[in-house]
C-alpha cells in the first residue's frame, strides 16, 4: 500500500504546490487563448470569466489538448521528479534542479501519452472502417484484393526491371484501378451481402473493442507510471511506455489499487474545490461582475470583488495541492511496483552529474 501519511507530507511542500498552481494557471491560459481563437460560432465573446468563452470548436480540441499537455507535463514532471528524489534519497531537491530536469525531458513526459491516445484513435477509426466495410462488402473486397495485387505487382516489377520509376507507374495504375472498382461496386446491395458483411465484421469489431478497452485502461493506470519512469530512471519515452505496460501486466490489481487509493483522496479535495467554486460564483462573483458590467467602478464594487479574488487564490492553492498529491502518489506507487516486479531497491534513482550523492536508504524511511 501507498504510505498516505508520507504522501500527504510530501505533497504539502510549498515548492510542489507552487508548481501545481503554475500548472493550473498555464493550462487555463492555453485553454482561454484557444477558446478566443477557435470560438464556437454564435457564442458571444465576452469577458474571460464567461462560460461561453471556454467553448472550443470540436475540430480544434485535439490541438488544444496537445498544447495544454505541454505545460501540464512539464510542471507535473517537475513535481514527480522532486517527489521521486525525496522518496528515494531523503533529500529534497531544489526547484532549479527539478525544473532543469523536467525541461530537458519534457518530450519524454509528453509523448508516451500522446502516442497512446493516437493509437487508441487509430483503433477506433479501424472499427469505424469495419462498420463501413460491412455495409459495402463488394467495395471493401475490391479495395483489399486490388491493394494486395497492386503491391505484389509493384514488388515484382521492381525486382525484374530494377527500375523505381516503372514500379511507381505500375503502383499508380493499380491504385487507380482499385479506386475505380470500389466506386463502381459501392452501391451494390443485397440481403445476403448484408448478412455476409455482418458475419465478417462482428469478430473484427469485437477484437478492436477489446484492444481499445485495454488501451484505455493502460492510459488510465499507466499514465502516472510513464511519468514516474522518466523521473526515476531518467530514460526516454519508449522505456516509459514499455515499463508501464510491463508493470501493469505483471501487477494489474495492485496498480488498480494504488490508482484507486489516490483517486479517492483527490476526489475528496476535488469536491472541496468544486464547492468553493460554486459558492463563490453564487455569492461572491455575482455582485462584483454585475457592477463591472454596469461600469460602476466604485469602491463598493472593488470591495465586492475582493472576496472573489481571495476565493480564486484559495481554489488555485487547493488545485495545486491536488496535483502535487497525485504526482507524489504516482512516484511512491512506481517505486513500490518496481520493487515488487524487478526487486529493485526504492532508493535507486537516476541522479545527473553534478548532483550531490544520495543519502543513505535509512534516512528515506518514514519514522
Amino acid at each position: 500500500m501507498i504510505d498516505l501519511v508520507r504522501c500527504f507530507r510530501m505533497a504539502t511542500d510549498w515548492a510542489r504546490i507552487w508548481f501545481g498552481v503554475r500548472c493550473v494557471v498555464f493550462t487555463l491560459l492555453v485553454w482561454i487563448f484557444a477558446s478566443t481563437v477557435f470560438a464556437v460560432p454564435g457564442m458571444p465573446v465576452s469577458w474571460i470569466w464567461r462560460s461561453e468563452l471556454l467553448m472550443v470548436e470540436l475540430y480544434a480540441l485535439p490541438l488544444v489538448l496537445l498544447a495544454a499537455s505541454i505545460p501540464w507535463s512539464y510542471y507535473a514532471g517537475a513535481i514527480n521528479r522532486s517527489a521521486a528524489v525525496e522518496f528515494a534519497t531523503g533529500r529534497r531537491p531544489s526547484r532549479s534542479e527539478v525544473s532543469q530536469f523536467a525541461a530537458s525531458r519534457c518530450g519524454a513526459y509528453v509523448w508516451p501519452a500522446v502516442a497512446l491516445v493516437m493509437i487508441l484513435v487509430a483503433v477506433l477509426g479501424a472499427g469505424a472502417l469495419a462498420v463501413v466495410a460491412a455495409s459495402h462488402v463488394l467495395s471493401a473486397a475490391a479495395v483489399a484484393v486490388g491493394s494486395f495485387i497492386s503491391l505484389y505487382v509493384v514488388v515484382v516489377v521492381r525486382q525484374k526491371a530494377v527500375s523505381v520509376v516503372a514500379g511507381q507507374v505500375v503502383g499508380v495504375i493499380g491504385a487507380t484501378a482499385t479506386i475505380l472498382c470500389a466506386w463502381l461496386l459501392w452501391g451494390v446491395h443485397s440481403s445476403w451481402l448484408g448478412w455476409t458483411g455482418a458475419v465478417l465484421a462482428v469478430p473484427v469489431i469485437l477484437v478492436l473493442a477489446v484492444v481499445a478497452a485495454l488501451l484505455a485502461l493502460l492510459f488510465i493506470l499507466g499514465r502516472g507510471m510513464m511519468t514516474s519512469t522518466v523521473s526515476f530512471e531518467g530514460s526516454g519515452a519508449v522505456d516509459a511506455a514499455t515499463r508501464a505496460t510491463a508493470y501493469i501486466m505483471s501487477r494489474p490489481w495492485r496498480s488498480a489499487l494504488h490508482w484507486l487509493c489516490s483517486a479517492v483522496c483527490v476526489t475528496l479535495f476535488g469536491a472541496l474545490l468544486a464547492g468553493l467554486v460554486w459558492w463563490g460564483s453564487e455569492y461572491l462573483f455575482t455582485p462584483g461582475l454585475a457592477a463591472l458590467e454596469r461600469q460602476m467602478w466604485l469602491p463598493e464594487s472593488m470591495l465586492s470583488l475582493f472576496p472573489g479574488c481571495v476565493l480564486v487564490v484559495l481554489a488555485c492553492l487547493v488545485a495545486g495541492w491536488c496535483i502535487s498529491f497525485v504526482q507524489c502518489a504516482r512516484a511512491i506507487s512506481y517505486a513500490l511496483l518496481r520493487q515488487s516486479v524487478d526487486q529493485s531497491d526504492p532508493s535507486e534513482v537516476f541522479l545527473e552529474s553534478g548532483v550531490e550523492p544520495a543519502a543513505s536508504p535509512e534516512q528515506s524511511q518514514p519514522q
